[in-house]
């Protein structure tokens, strides 16, 4: 996992990915829990912190089959959702990516690598249904539509 820069300074600041080269890499339990695996014991969260489910159709995105939508839930607020697709490394792998980040079946190469293959203006999303989750995130939505 990774910030995108549209996260802001105060997330990427913090982000190993962008500090360090390396990502944050987390587990996807069958049971909703999503358990970050790469930093030492103290720092993961293994609270139950965070947690996933898919996401039928939310709203105002277009149709997609079960599965092409993913909402993370961060200290039990929901962040804008991420979008399910091919991996654009052309390795059968696959990516998660919302407004703000990005979650990938495969490691995550150093900015510009690969022909800016997995850079952020690459992995934008078009469409004003993230802007708004975004607004009603920051508004305090525990739940979005």
């Amino acid at each position: 996992f990774r910030f995108k820069r549209a996260a802001g300074s105060t997330w990427t600041d913090a982000d190993p990915y962008w500090t360090r080269g390396e990502p944050m890499t987390y587990k996807f339990e069958p049971g909703g829990r999503l358990l970050r695996t790469d930093a030492p014991l103290p720092l993961r969260d293994d609270r139950g912190y965070k947690t996933w489910r898919i996401v039928e159709r939310p709203a105002g995105f277009p149709p997609r089959r079960r599965g092409g939508y993913v909402r993370v839930s961060v200290g039990g607020s929901e962040v804008p959702t991420y979008v399910v697709r091919r991996s654009p490394m052309g390795d059968w792998g696959f990516v998660m990516v919302s407004c703000w980040g990005v979650f990938s079946s495969h490691k995550m190469l150093p900015p510009g690598a690969a022909g800016g293959a997995m850079d952020d203006r690459r992995l934008a999303l078009r469409g004003r249904a993230h802007r708004l989750e975004v607004d009603l995130y920051n508004a305090g939505a525990r739940v979005l539509p």
